[in-house]
């Protein structure tokens, strides 16, 4: 796991929320094609707010995120949200790469 520091925006227009939030990434973990990008729940409460998946906004500002820790753009292309059961309480699951690596 590697601390990050990534100031997301969803834009509210998602199957799951109506919301339009600053999240504040704290945490990438990356493991066999799946990343976890951990927010903290005084942040964002799934339970109150919805789920993040599916807000295409939020995806937007968490790949420029990581275009600014120097991931390729070509590499960021790639990156979509996982199915819906793979969501956490605290992270947002998304596939990756299989050589995928944070510099």
């Amino acid at each position: 796991m590697r601390a990050v520091n990534i100031v997301t925006q969803t834009n509210g227009i998602g199957f799951w929320t109506g919301i339009r939030k600053k999240v504040n990434i704290h945490s990438i973990e990356v493991d066999d094609g799946e990343m976890r990008a951990y927010f903290n729940v005084k942040d964002w409460d799934d339970s109150q707010h919805g789920l993040i998946y599916t807000d295409e906004g939020w995806l937007d500002s968490f790949k420029t995120g990581l275009v600014s820790l120097g991931v390729s753009a070509k590499m960021v292309d790639y990156i979509g949200y996982s199915e819906y059961g793979m969501q956490g309480e605290d992270y947002v699951s998304l596939d990756v790469p299989l050589d995928f690596e944070l510099p």
